[in-house]
């Protein structure tokens, strides 16, 4: 029996990336490769197809309705791959992953998200415990943690997420009932709400902004985050929210910002902090990998 000649991966991946991308430029730099060694590789395609498989003339990259056939057989090729390619990887991650982190970061970024974690992973029992000390790993039932931190712990293998930056934020309705307020330097007469366990925040984003008097307006206080943003969309006020955790927030124009001032606040950032001693573990590691992918599409 004469064994069949399979295309080289290498020369099918080149092009499913530019008949997708309809760009040779692109497909290289989604490839990490040059335009010319892109070219090639459809040139040697195409050599042992037998076919042109792009048109010769016109300006980008054009399949030829060959091209466009067996564009559609490749990507089902492919996506057969990478689906046989998962479930292998994926084979044996399951178990109890708790993960300890903060309530904002909880609720405002983590979760939204997490329905993607389980559907990749339907085995893993997934517990979040919400806690103000997230980097206290003294219970051993912690298998990972989002901390904020300006430094990697010892001991601990650390990935940096995010910093922070500070914004202003008010509801759309606070902002129509008190039309006077147009620049930064007009809320030091407005209602600002205080989280107590931050209580120097406002004053030091007073200052960045170039605001030296004292504030002579009311004052709401309460005790996190997150009620200090409920608090500004329910109209009460102004609070100091971060970026990028109030992102789908501002999407929504569930809040508002409406002074183009996002401040760099200290040299803390959120880390994904997991002991070296349970590194080895399959759905540990897994969970790591999928919040380093999700940091792409924050």
């Amino acid at each position: 029996m004469i064994p069949k000649r399979y295309p080289k991966f290498r020369n099918l991946q080149a092009f499913e990336s530019v008949g997708r991308l309809g760009s040779f430029k692109d497909a290289a730099n989604e490839l990490n490769l040059t335009p010319s060694a892109i070219s090639h590789r459809i040139t040697d395609l195409e050599e042992q197809l037998s076919e042109p498989l792009f048109e010769k003339s016109g300006r980008g990259a054009t399949l030829t309705a060959k091209g466009r056939m067996f564009l559609s057989s490749v990507q089902a090729v492919l996506d057969q791959l990478s689906a046989a390619t998962d479930k292998i990887k994926h084979e044996g991650v399951s178990g109890k992953l708790t993960v300890s982190l903060y309530p904002t970061i909880a609720h405002r970024w983590l979760i939204p998200r997490l329905q993607r974690f389980r559907t990749k992973y339907p085995e893993v029992e997934i517990h979040l415990q919400i806690t103000q000390k997230p980097e206290d790993f003294s219970s051993l039932n912690i298998d990972a943690a989002i901390c904020y931190a300006n430094s990697r712990i010892p001991g601990h293998l650390c990935d940096f997420m995010v910093s922070e930056r500070l914004i202003a934020v008010c509801s759309s309705q606070f902002l129509q009932l008190n039309p006077e307020i147009k620049q930064p330097q007009d809320i030091r007469k407005s209602t600002l709400i205080h989280n107590t366990i931050r209580p120097e925040q406002w004053q030091w984003w007073m200052e960045q902004v170039g605001i030296r008097a004292t504030h002579t307006g009311d004052s709401i206080f309460v005790t996190s985050r997150d009620a200090a943003i409920d608090a500004a969309a329910a109209g009460l006020g102004f609070a100091l929210a971060h970026i990028p955790l109030v992102n789908d927030e501002l999407l929504r124009k569930r809040i508002i910002s409406p002074f183009d001032f996002a401040i760099p606040f200290d040299d803390f950032g959120f880390y994904l902090v997991i002991p070296e001693t349970k590194t080895e573990i399959p759905r540990i590691m897994a969970f790591r990998d999928w919040i380093l992918s999700e940091l792409k599409n924050p």
